[in-house]
């Protein structure tokens, strides 16, 4: 079958007007576009790109290139949009690892963390001025590293953390 979308009216979203057996070679649209329907969501989206680190956070899955992290639409893992949908960091991204508030983002260079749930919110925080020896990230509970965390309700979520090896020695970011 082909599915045929139209605009309304000068529009600019395109929406399903009909679909047709593949047979068919013409069509003609006769009423006014006040019954248009699905609209077209995948429009100039693409499948998710090659990437040396895959990660989800909030409904949103991230795929780690070099140094640019490309994102999902929310809740569609399968639909990247190349042109908009991605953060860049100084330096090829070795971790990528979120926690209850945020993301932690490190390279051979630096360390950031992005606050927050969504990719159009994160605002990055420069965290250190050394990077992340690569390969040595490892998601943990905070509980391991606080004290405090491991009084915390048996009802409780765990809260997580992520440490990593740097040439200072080891840090934890805690969420």
């Amino acid at each position: 079958d082909k599915i045929v979308y139209l605009s309304g009216i000068n529009g600019e979203a395109l929406y399903r007007a009909a679909v047709l057996p593949n047979a068919m070679t013409t069509y003609t649209y006769l009423e006014d576009g006040s019954n248009l329907g699905i609209a077209l969501t995948t429009q100039f989206a693409s499948a998710p790109p090659l990437g040396t680190l895959v990660r989800e956070y909030n409904g949103v899955m991230y795929v780690v290139t070099g140094d640019t992290v490309y994102h999902s639409d929310p809740y569609n893992f399968d639909t990247f949009r190349f042109d908009n949908q991605w953060l860049r960091f100084p330096g090829q991204v070795v971790m990528f690892e979120a926690v209850n508030d945020g993301i932690y983002v490190g390279t051979s260079q630096a360390v950031s963390f992005l606050p927050g749930d969504r990719p159009d919110k994160f605002v990055p925080v420069d965290i250190f001025d050394y990077g992340v020896i690569d390969g040595t990230a490892v998601r943990t509970e905070a509980a391991f590293f606080d004290t405090q965390a491991q009084g915390e309700d048996a009802g409780e979520q765990p809260r997580p953390a992520v440490a990593w090896a740097c040439k200072q020695g080891v840090c934890v970011g805690r969420g």
